[in-house]
């Protein structure tokens, strides 16, 4: 906790707060507990690490780096390729329980497409969106989380448009209207959900 923090805070504050979070396909819960700030990151059900600290601030700090930490040394181990269409299908069976009904809505009506093209407006009725934007926001929400599952870390992170390249091209027709195209692998992968 910084100081300025401690200035405000009367002696013998307990922050009673319980945070829960999900970061990066991880669970994060941190909370006062038993005389001291605890923070546990959970997968599946499975506690994957423990923290303790001064602050439940300082926990959660903590927990985040820890897991940017795993993902990284993944990506360390596997020379940080661009991933191969089975590790996507594997990690799309991981990630499937994280995402939302509408997200799952979306992929499933992309994938079921005959020509697997589909216009961001098209994305958004699929999925009940009431907004195209919210489709791509959703799109770069699952590449995100397939990256992470993966340990790819696209080559512009700063760009979150970058992280859609892992599952979507892009085409335009000759009237100018943009299509959203699934690779046909892994619409048919996720076809069989």
């Amino acid at each position: 906790m910084n100081q300025e923090n401690l200035a405000l805070k009367p002696s013998g504050y307990i922050d009673k707060r319980i945070i829960k979070e999900d970061y990066r396909n991880f669970d994060i819960v941190a909370r006062y507990w038993k005389a001291t700030y605890r923070g546990c990151i959970w997968r599946n059900q499975s506690r994957v690490h423990e923290i303790h600290g001064d602050s439940i601030d300082e926990v959660v700090v903590n927990l985040k780096k820890h897991i940017n930490n795993l993902i990284l040394e993944k990506s360390k181990q596997r020379g940080n390729q661009i991933p191969n269409v089975t590790e996507i299908e594997i990690a799309l069976l991981a990630i499937k329980p994280l995402l939302s009904q509408e997200q799952l809505l979306m992929i499933s009506a992309h994938a079921g497409e005959p020509d697997r093209r589909m216009t961001l407006d098209e994305l958004s009725q699929a999925s009940q969106y009431n907004w195209p934007m919210l489709a791509m926001i959703n799109y770069v929400d699952i590449s995100r989380r397939l990256c992470d599952e993966i340990g790819y870390l696209p080559s512009d992170v700063q760009d979150p448009i970058d992280y859609r390249s892992l599952l979507i091209s892009h085409e335009q027709d000759t009237q100018g209207i943009e299509y959203w195209v699934l690779d046909s692998k892994i619409a048919d992968f996720i076809s069989q959900w």
